[in-house]
């Protein structure tokens, strides 16, 4: 059996840019460590605000089921700047 080499040859895939860092708002979990300090867990979602406001208060929502009573759900800007604060309470 012969086999043709141009058969085995695919054409290269055109390089593609690389991906741009396009989000302006991130959705972090808060909670407080055993010597009272809060310490952040890292972005369960990062995107448009609106698109992490909504994510927030589901994420929230969630929480106040099966997480730790005064977690703090936080939409973020990329300067860590605050936005939105949804305390878990139990």
């Amino acid at each position: 059996m012969e086999i043709n080499i141009t058969q085995l040859h695919t054409p290269m895939t055109p390089i593609l840019e690389p991906m741009k860092n396009t989000w302006t708002h991130k959705v972090v979990k808060e909670q407080r460590g055993m010597r009272g300090e809060w310490f952040r867990y890292k972005a369960a979602k990062t995107g448009t605000e609106s698109a992490c406001q909504e994510y927030a208060k589901e994420f929230a929502a969630q929480q106040q089921i099966v997480g730790v009573v005064g977690t703090r759900i936080r939409v973020l800007t990329r300067g860590s700047k605050g936005v939105a604060t949804y305390p878990v309470d139990k």
